[in-house]
């Protein structure tokens, strides 16, 4: 008698929960584990292909579970109670660190996954601030900071303060971030200026900075060319100049 679709994914399952057992999570793909949590509020249905989806929508499971609510909708065979759960994943996660800044944890070597990150960093400001993100070669968080609640273009935000943070955090990779509350979500003729004017500064002390985001509410948009980069620059910092290429391209 042949399995009906019920019992081949329950199969499935149990046969996931020994896997998990006998080796850990160590053995597992990101999109498994992922699946995994799914059964939770899924108790039928495949979960693969929403993993799968969830991955593909948000870069990687940091960008997962940095997307808000709304934004979790949005993912095909996304319901409420997915979307709650890992909305809820994510806010337990923060009360275990103490902090939402995921220093030490958090690769930031995904283009969206970094954005992501950028609006979630500064979702509780409510003016214009300016975040500086520090990272080694490998593209993992050293750590995040509000450097000041200005606007990014002001006169006040200047490239010394950028280069005495990096130095002091033994920083080789660096992002900047602004938030715009009230929008436009794009950078005006004073945030290139300025974001030039740092990246040079920055460079001749030997620190790459790779991106300066422009967050609103819940978008972000990156605004540092593609041509700046040269090849032959580490694996991950390779990556994000690629994700960043596929994401642009993807519109």
């Amino acid at each position: 008698m042949a399995l009906g679709t019920n019992e081949i994914h329950k199969g499935h399952r149990q046969r996931m929960r020994s896997k998990l057992l006998r080796n850990s999570d160590r053995v597992f793909d990101t999109y498994e584990l992922l699946e995994m949590l799914l059964y939770h509020v899924i108790p039928y249905k495949d979960t693969n292909p929403i993993s799968k989806n969830l991955l593909n929508a948000f870069g990687s499971l940091e960008g997962v579970f940095h997307a808000s609510k709304d934004e979790l909708l949005n993912v095909e065979g996304v319901g409420e109670r997915v979307a709650e759960l890992i909305f809820s994943v994510s806010e337990f996660a923060y009360l275990m660190h103490g902090d939402d800044s995921g220093e030490g944890t958090v690769a930031l070597d995904n283009y969206k996954a970094a954005g992501v990150f950028a609006v979630e960093f500064m979702k509780d400001k409510k003016g214009p601030c300016v975040a500086f993100f520090m990272l080694d070669n490998s593209m993992k968080l050293i750590s995040a900071d509000i450097v000041c609640e200005k606007k990014y273009e002001s006169g006040g935000v200047r490239a010394g303060m950028f280069i005495d943070m990096a130095i002091a955090n033994k920083a080789s990779v660096v992002m900047t971030a602004e938030l715009k509350p009230h929008g436009p979500l794009f950078p005006t003729v004073g945030d290139m200026e300025t974001t030039k004017h740092i990246a040079d500064a920055l460079s001749a002390v030997g620190i790459l900075h790779i991106e300066h985001y422009v967050t609103s509410g819940s978008s972000f948009i990156g605004t540092v060319s593609k041509d700046k980069f040269k090849v032959g620059q580490t694996p991950e910092i390779h990556n994000f100049i690629k994700s960043r290429e596929e994401y642009i391209s993807n519109g």
